[in-house]
């Protein structure tokens, strides 16, 4: 009876084993064939859109330039002596005709009157001369005297008349001395250096001038082209010659030490013969 039971129970065990195995097998090829979760769609990124057409573009150069006046006249004394006054500024613009320096006139006008009073001696001996022609043509005429003393007069009047013209030449070359003691502007424009200063010694044979006077109505800016960029100007612009490939140049602008832009444009006029290679 034992041994019968124990038979059921034995078998019992195994199939309530069986039953478990079985439903773990069910459950895990349940798990298998379960579909994967779907993933959400993709969506497309926005990005910008450029359009690209062909269109002329503008290129630009820039060198250093130097600029000058079209006039650049060296202002010079014509006489020696101290400089009394400077009425002028550096940089300053003056007009034509106006007053820039004064040389101590003093040793001019004692000149001046010197010739003026050499001339009227020179007058008054003419004028002397003259009387005693008119006293001896008629004792001539009238044979009381020889022809010899009228013609001593004579030759005494045409020396005084020369004393005269010397006399007066002197005079004017002493009012000309005299007014080169004011220097003034030969041309309106703007004062350059003023090396020579109140009390200096003004000399006509000073190898510095006094000022330079830049007449800026019209200046022109030189530069220099580098070898390389001269002949990239011959290829691009057309031409048989130098000159005729500067006139078809754009114009060009002038951009101050400030950053600013002149508010004038200009063209290239001329290239020097020679190219810097640095």
């Amino acid at each position: 009876m034992k041994t019968t039971d124990n038979y059921y129970k034995e078998f019992f065990v195994l199939l309530a084993k069986s039953i478990i195995f079985i439903l773990l097998t069910a459950l895990l090829l349940a798990g298998c064939n379960r579909p994967a979760p779907a993933m959400p769609a993709a969506t497309a990124q926005s990005l910008p859109v450029l359009s690209i057409e062909s269109s002329s573009a503008t290129t630009e150069a820039e060198f250093p330039a130097a600029i000058q006046g079209t006039t650049d006249i060296e202002i010079r004394p014509q006489v020696t002596g101290t400089l009394d006054k400077v009425f002028v500024d550096e940089g300053a613009y003056v007009s034509k005709g106006q007053p820039l320096f004064k040389i101590n006139d003093h040793p001019y006008t004692e000149q001046l009157n010197n010739a003026m009073a050499s001339q009227s001696a020179a007058e008054a001996a003419a004028i002397n001369a003259q009387l005693e022609v008119d006293k001896f043509t008629p004792l001539v005429q009238n044979k009381v005297v020889s022809d010899y003393q009228l013609k001593t007069a004579k030759a005494n009047l045409l020396i005084a008349k020369a004393n005269v013209v010397q006399a007066r030449a002197a005079v004017a070359s002493a009012r000309i001395n005299l007014g080169y003691t004011m220097i003034k502007a030969p041309v309106s424009g703007y004062i350059g250096r003023l090396p020579k200063k109140q009390g200096s010694q003004i000399n006509p044979a000073d190898p510095e001038a006094m000022t330079t006077l830049s007449d800026v109505k019209q200046v022109y800016a030189y530069f220099s082209l580098g070898e390389n960029d001269f002949m990239s100007f011959k290829s691009q612009y057309q031409g048989n010659t130098i000159g005729d490939k500067l006139k078809t140049l754009p114009p060009v602008s002038l951009v101050l030490a400030d950053n600013s832009v002149y508010t004038e444009s200009g063209k290239i006029d001329m290239v020097d013969g020679q190219f810097d290679k640095t």
